[in-house]
């Protein structure tokens, strides 16, 4: 009996539309960047070694998978085999992640110097004037999201709370470096641990942070320490600092943990499921939507919460089609901005890899996009 065995290939086509280019030439040779994004890199392709990619470079080499052995196709969909001298070996890297929104091309000012005569003929006397004209040609991008001071003083009396800081709180998974990476790009410096999730016990004081991200995935089912849940609680109540949930908070909340944080629950939960997630926007143009449209389904697969509640003066912001009517997204603003922190609620359980899920924050653009609006907009930077 003759057994065929099939592997599939594909050679992914660039949209230059979307996707960050470069010349890997000019880049390499004259050591320029190819963003104004300093996080990312050109990464020359395997089939054309002169064009590449404009993506960041910043992510882990065990995020990525190693292209075909022909070090030209990949087998995974929607990512294009790049060489790699940090990882050693050619990868696969994720088309989104090439993305112009992450990796945004330089903007070049260029000033032309123009020089226009004149003559004046007056009786049988000629006079001859120059002007000398200045064109500047400059970037006529407009910036889509406010400025806010770097720094917020509570009116708690308490630490100055700079707002480009985050305490996040997470598993020991290895994808919570791309999150981190992906946070830093967006200008947000951040504080983490390994499995701190379970171990933070108000060191360092949440309120002098900007925004507390939770990220439970594949920590769930244990408590965090009591003094812990207070720094949060109260640098949200009192020192106008952001909180971030994921999943599975709601979950914890329904076995009895984080009592402490209960305030902060936006929704509840009946049940939870592994599955690609449609978000559908309710809200028109909040700025955490910023860059997605307003619907959209993840290329990956999540753990999600399913049918949900609205508490604690929550209000929903998208809806999730596979979340049996319970909200997607969840936000609740501040009463008073200098004093008390704006909440965000995500159904999805970020990096989770049980049953089958496969997100990994460098793998979908949009659930991507989506967290980091959701950071900066808890910590009142937009």
């Amino acid at each position: 009996m003759l057994y065929i065995i099939i592997r599939y290939a594909t050679l992914s086509v660039i949209n230059s539309t979307t996707t960050a280019t470069c010349n890997f030439t000019a880049c390499n040779s004259q050591r320029i960047s190819c963003s104004s994004n300093l996080n990312c890199d050109c990464f020359s392709l395997t089939s054309n070694s002169n064009i590449g990619i404009c993506a960041l470079s910043t992510l882990s080499c065990e995020s990525f998978v190693r292209c075909n052995m022909d070090n030209v196709t990949c087998s995974i969909e929607s990512t294009i085999c790049v060489n790699s001298t940090r990882c050693g070996q050619p990868i696969c890297y994720p088309l989104p992640m090439a993305n112009k929104q992450i990796c945004p091309p330089k903007t070049v000012t260029i000033t032309t110097t123009t020089q226009k005569t004149t003559t004046t003929i007056k009786t049988s006397t000629a006079t001859t004037t120059q002007k000398l004209t200045t064109t500047t040609k400059i970037s006529t991008t407009t910036p889509t999201s406010t400025v806010h001071p770097d720094i917020t003083t509570s009116q708690s009396g308490t630490t100055p709370m700079p707002k480009y800081t985050a305490l996040l709180l997470s598993d020991s998974e290895a994808a919570v470096q791309n999150l981190i990476n992906f946070l830093q790009s967006a200008g947000i410096s951040c504080t983490y641990s390994s499995n701190n999730v379970q171990y933070y016990d108000g060191t360092p004081d949440a309120a002098t942070f900007g925004v507390v991200i939770i990220v439970n995935s594949n920590s769930y089912g244990y408590n965090m320490p009591a003094s812990g849940q207070q720094s949060i609680l109260n640098a949200q109540q009192n020192n106008a600092t952001g909180v971030v949930l994921t999943e599975w908070a709601a979950y914890q909340f329904s076995i009895g943990l984080w009592t402490t944080l209960l305030p902060l629950q936006l929704f509840t939960r009946s049940a939870g499921t592994t599955t690609n997630i449609t978000m559908n926007l309710t809200i028109p143009n909040h700025p955490i939507w910023t860059n997605l449209s307003a619907s959209f389904t993840s290329t990956s697969i999540v753990g999600c919460n399913t049918g949900g509640s609205l508490i604690n003066n929550g209000t929903v912001l998208a809806t999730c089609l596979q979340c049996d009517g319970g909200p997607g997204v969840a936000v609740r603003p501040s009463s008073i901005l200098a004093t008390v922190g704006r909440v965000v609620q995500i159904a999805h359980a970020g990096h989770y890899t049980v049953g089958g899920a496969n997100f990994n924050w460098a793998n979908d653009i949009n659930l991507s996009t989506m967290m980091i609006n959701a950071v900066k907009w808890a910590a009142n930077l937009i």
